[in-house]
């Protein structure tokens, strides 16, 4: 009886290792990809930001020296 005690205790111990494994894999899983998503997103808010700031300038550019207001004429 006491060998059975002590071959079940060994087998639970076992499965609660591979438990334990399986946990912290998934847990390094999971940070690493919280880790890429942050760096996609940072790239994708420089990527717009780029584009909108380019955007800006050029629209600025196209009205420099047209516009004086409303109901006044353009300049050029």
């Amino acid at each position: 009886m006491a060998e059975q005690q002590n071959q079940l205790g060994g087998l639970f111990d076992g499965v609660f290792k591979s438990m334990n494994d399986i946990l912290t894999a998934q847990g390094k899983l999971i940070g690493k990809s919280i880790e890429v998503q942050s760096s996609l997103m940072d790239a994708v808010n420089k990527n717009a930001t780029d584009v909108l700031g380019t955007f800006t300038k050029k629209v600025n550019e196209a009205l420099s020296g047209t516009w004086t207001g409303f109901g006044g004429a353009a300049s050029k």
